[in-house]
């Protein structure tokens, strides 16, 4: 058997990934996690790049509104026609071969959800209360 050490990607990217997800599959999750209906939901539909450029000139005018500029603008990214947010077609993944397990997505959106619903806040070196698969 061979051994895997992260040596193998010295000077080149190492690529791994949870999923490959769109947007309509991140709904997908939240309705049957959340027991919702999509009609409970106020869907607006956006090109990617016209939400590329809302976010890049939220980042541009600086202030409170530039780290939701930035969000937006790298996540929109994913999204480009051109594919380029797919590394995992473009480039492959190595999480087989690093032995990394397949993640649950309606077992990561009940975790979010536990947060949401106990007003979880993000304190930096606190540990986290919400319970993850024993492999983080």
């Amino acid at each position: 058997m061979e051994t895997v050490t992260l040596s193998r990607w010295i000077n080149k990217p190492l690529f791994v990934s949870s999923w490959l997800l769109s947007q309509r599959d991140m709904l997908a999750s939240v309705l049957r996690v959340w027991g919702n209906k999509e009609s409970d939901w106020t869907i607006r539909y956006q090109p990617s790049t016209e939400r590329f450029e809302e976010g890049s000139k939220l980042m541009a005018a600086g202030g409170p509104g530039q780290q939701k500029g930035f969000g937006m603008a790298m996540y929109a990214r994913l999204f480009f026609p051109d594919g380029d947010g797919n590394y995992e077609a473009k480039h492959g993944l190595a999480n087989e071969v690093l032995g990394l397990p397949n993640e649950d997505l309606d077992e990561s959106t009940r975790n979010l959800k536990r947060m949401m619903d106990s007003n979880w806040v993000y304190v930096p070196g606190a540990s986290l209360t919400v319970p993850y698969p024993s492999f983080y």
